[in-house]
């Protein structure tokens, strides 16, 4: 079910906005391109990452996944910062 929902969604989110950048490149203007992969995140991310703390059991962890319907996890240390490792 993760699998599927993942490709779906990384077909819908990115790579839709990807073919639809290229599509919209002028040539006419310089072939200057404004593609996917120099956009902002800010631009595509549509909502608060999900998060769980290092600590978190895999099985948990795949849980938050699943309930939260998202493919990937932030991992965070004690106090809600990304963990750096």
């Amino acid at each position: 079910m993760s699998a599927s929902f993942f490709t779906r969604t990384f077909l819908a989110t990115y790579l839709d906005k990807a073919f639809s950048d290229l599509r919209s490149v002028s040539l006419a203007d310089g072939g200057r391109e404004q593609l996917m992969f120099s956009t902002p995140v800010g631009e595509i991310a549509t909502r608060e990452a999900v998060t769980a703390a290092r600590d978190t059991s895999i099985m948990d962890a795949a849980r938050i996944m699943s309930r939260r319907r998202v493919s990937s996890l932030m991992i965070t240390e004690r106090g809600g910062s990304p963990s750096e490792s």
